[in-house]
């Protein structure tokens, strides 16, 4: 309980951290891009997942780590992610960056799901999947002061539990 009280005070500054910490992966790989060949080890379980944010690095979206999982493993357990033992990990995207990655959907080598609002139309979720690991972007739609993620209605397997989609949400920018 101390520990969700401590994550609710500071999640701006946490938040934001993560962020900044993405972003500057980010530049470097995007730097680092074509001096060095990106191998992938055959062994370790997280290679379909750096496939796949390979293929979404290349779209210059601003994805937001979202999953309570993954944020606790690296930040709080101090855990490589070389040693995450998940199959889906979930992302926020703002909705006016789905133009962007629409050409994504195109691709072969990838399954690629959508969760659409049935009022509207609008896409909700995206889940990626490659050799049995998916990364799930759930789509943040801006409302007057918030952001708002709207219930998924795809049909994932059993083993999978959304962090985000499970429900609406709404978040604070």
């Amino acid at each position: 309980m101390g520990l969700i009280r401590v994550l609710v005070r500071n999640k701006s500054f946490i938040l934001s951290s993560l962020f900044i910490w993405f972003m500057i992966g980010r530049f470097k790989l995007l730097t680092n891009f074509n001096k060095i060949p990106i191998t992938y080890p055959v062994k370790v379980s997280t290679t379909n997942f750096y496939f796949i944010l390979d293929y979404l690095s290349k779209f210059n979206i601003n994805l937001l780590l979202i999953d309570p999982f993954l944020l606790d493993h690296l930040f709080i357990r101090h855990l490589s992610f070389k040693q995450l033992q998940k199959r889906l990990i979930t992302f926020g995207i703002f909705n006016d960056s789905i133009p962007i990655i629409h050409s994504l959907f195109s691709l072969q080598n990838l399954t690629i799901r959508i969760s659409r609002n049935s009022h509207n139309s609008s896409i909700d979720h995206i889940f990626i999947e490659y050799n049995q690991h998916i990364i799930h972007l759930a789509i943040l739609h801006k409302e007057k002061s918030y952001f708002l993620i709207q219930k998924n209605i795809v049909q994932l397997p059993v083993d999978i539990e959304l962090s985000y989609g499970d429900t609406l949400r709404v978040i604070k920018p």
